[in-house]
């Protein structure tokens, strides 16, 4: 518990020493902002690349003990491995070709976790008006957890971040090649399609109605949605209710309308909307789990990336002291579920993969 601890209060150490030093916001000046994140990704690194295997879930010891399974691999028994094998193609491929370079099982870590981090830190240098509320966010409310727990779905994830940008550019043709190439990773990656359709609509009472209606709708369907997505993903994902789960329902909505009350002007900015909208999706995602579509909850992170920047943004629009205050606010209240989280999920203590 003590080295996620340490992990999640990063951002506010190193926004601290950067700020001092360069005499600037990490907020308005681009420098400290890049600083900033170089700092806190290499932080993000380090603790993802020197994990021990059993850290995260079970599956990370699949992993790592596949790599150096694929390791012993021709090139022509990698064809037959393909045919038959439960993992995706890309995936394959992609460990294939680097253990034959680094046959250890921990270099997967240190490759994804390179990979993650630079995804991470580029979107949210892009996207953040406020990059070191939206690093907290990303550390305690379940992304990064996830990430090191859903290895292959985290690397589509990472790819479907980049992919965003051409949303925002409307270049359909790389963006739906990147969406392919997670797909290759991760099955359920395919639904980020969807993304593309959200850019572009207005933050007003049609789109709030719509967004409602489609909710409506998906909640209702759960029943064939569960099952198409059992036999598309070959998998029988059952939907599930644990302890606490209600709470992040609750917590991503409450997420979604404080990022709606508080958008003010910048309910006019395309991005914005965008953003809020990502939330929207993700949070009624999630939701589809307890109504038994199982799949839904790993769809939901896919979009859940836009309350990192959705409500940061918001919350910046303020003059200086009342934006402080509330993200004073927020930072002890994500840090309070985080430590809360670690001690009542049963996430497996964090140990360095030579202890």
């Amino acid at each position: 518990m003590f080295w996620y601890l340490v992990f999640a209060t990063v951002p506010i150490w190193v926004s601290l020493i950067v700020s001092s030093v360069s005499k600037n916001s990490i907020k308005h000046d681009d420098k400290s902002k890049r600083t900033f994140l170089l700092w806190c990704g290499i932080a993000m690194f380090l603790i993802i690349a020197l994990r021990h295997y059993e850290v995260g879930s079970t599956d990370s010891l699949h992993y790592y003990e596949h790599w150096e399974e694929m390791s012993l691999y021709s090139y022509s028994g990698l064809k037959s491995y393909i045919e038959i094998a439960r993992f995706e193609p890309g995936y394959c491929i992609f460990v294939w070709v680097f253990s034959q370079i680094f046959p250890n099982g921990q270099i997967l870590f240190v490759l994804t976790a390179v990979f993650f981090t630079l995804a991470v830190c580029r979107f949210i240098y892009i996207n953040s008006k406020d990059p070191e509320l939206s690093f907290v966010m990303y550390i305690c409310l379940g992304l990064y957890t996830f990430m090191v727990q859903g290895l292959r779905q985290s690397i589509a994830m990472s790819i479907c971040l980049f992919a965003i940008e051409f949303i925002k550019k409307r270049k359909i043709i790389p963006f739906a090649l990147l969406v392919l190439l997670a797909f290759t990773f991760h099955k359920s990656s395919i639904i980020f399609l969807l993304a593309y359709f959200l850019y572009g609509f207005k933050m007003n009472l049609k789109t709030g109605v719509l967004g409602l209606g489609m909710a409506g709708v998906l909640l209702a369907s759960s029943g064939p949605i569960a099952e198409f997505g059992n036999q598309f993903f070959e998998r029988e994902y059952e939907g599930e209710v644990e302890s606490g789960g209600y709470v992040a329902v609750a917590i991503y909505f409450i997420i979604l309308i404080v990022s709606v009350i508080l958008a003010g002007n910048r309910r006019k900015s395309k991005d914005y909307t965008f953003f809020v909208l990502m939330t929207f999706v993700g949070a009624v995602f999630y939701l589809m789990r307890y109504t038994g579509v199982g799949i839904a909850e790993r769809i939901s992170y896919y979009f859940m990336f836009g309350q990192i920047i959705a409500l940061p943004n918001a919350i910046s629009r303020f003059d200086k002291s009342v934006s402080f205050a509330i993200k004073c606010v927020v930072i002890f209240l994500c840090i309070a579920l985080f430590a809360y989280r670690l001690s009542s999920d049963g996430l497996v203590s964090y140990r360095f993969f030579w202890q």
